[in-house]
């Protein structure tokens, strides 16, 4: 039997959505392989206990992967799982849990979860992105699977497509297991004054909303891809939370993604990734 969101809100608390994360979700049909013959296998479910998934993350090194700071406040992710569906179906393909053995959680805005705890908007529009450090580098075939192929969005590109990449389930909000996609319309590619009024955005953000595509439970840390002209993904931003809370609270009207194209934000990813390879 599928719950309503007006039902699963009395079980999950709204506190928690913002320590979970959010998933992609739309009302109607996503646009599938029709538009994107891939599995974007760089975009991997963080798993903090064997198949419970709270927060996705894109692979960005061999020994790094970059997510959604507020996701690491409570728990630190054990595995990460690189697939399409962590549940049994026929048509699975490839798939693999790489045990993560933890080096090191470097936060963009330090201390960010003391101020999360405070705060936890006000965290979030400071910076919502962290870099997750393994011990061990992933092996050659992995690497070659998952690895960006495309670097940074380019600030100076002008950009008419846009995907949204996470983990999560629309149908099964109690067990997100499933990575979706859809193309999604930016209402602000770095929020401006009139939009932070407006939208509650920092310009540290990107806020998309695209009916009827929305973003609901569990996909924080998840990846936000500008498409170039030649059909290259370029990472542009990582989810961090809904835009607007909806009925029932557990989905929000559109997202709003922390921005590797802030300047600040883009030098510290930079600056560590290559200190820390």
């Amino acid at each position: 039997m599928k719950l309503t969101l007006k039902q699963l809100s009395l079980f999950i608390p709204c506190v928690m959505l913002a320590l979970l994360g959010w998933t992609l979700r739309n009302q109607g049909s996503r646009k599938e392989a029709a538009a994107f013959d891939r599995t974007f296998p760089g975009v991997v479910a963080a798993e903090f206990s064997r198949d419970r998934i709270l927060c996705s993350g894109v692979i960005v090194s061999r020994t790094a992967i970059l997510t959604a700071a507020h996701c690491l406040c409570e728990e630190r992710p054990i595995s990460a799982f690189i697939g399409r569906t962590v549940f049994a179906e026929g048509n699975a393909g490839f798939q693999t849990r790489l045990d993560l053995q933890l080096r090191e959680i470097l936060f963009f805005d330090e201390p960010f979860c003391e101020q999360y705890r405070i705060n936890a908007v006000e965290a979030m529009r400071r910076g919502d992105v962290a870099l997750v450090w393994f011990k061990h580098a992933l092996p050659d075939d992995i690497a070659a699977a998952v690895l960006p192929q495309s670097g940074l969005s380019r600030l100076d590109a002008v950009y008419s497509r846009f995907v949204a990449v996470g983990w999560g389930e629309s149908d099964n909000l109690w067990r997100p297991g499933r990575k979706n996609f859809t193309e999604i319309k930016l209402v602000s590619r770095l929020c401006g004054e009139s939009d932070q009024q407006l939208l509650g955005c920092s310009s540290m953000e990107i806020v998309a909303a695209d009916k009827p595509y929305d973003t609901c439970y569990a996909d924080s840390g998840g990846a936000l891809y500008a498409v170039s002209d030649k059909g290259d993904l370029e990472l542009m931003a990582v989810t961090s939370r809904a835009l607007r809370a909806t009925e029932g609270g557990m989905c929000g009207d559109g997202g709003v993604y922390t921005s590797l194209e802030n300047r600040d934000i883009r030098s510290w990813f930079v600056r560590t990734l290559a200190k820390g390879k």
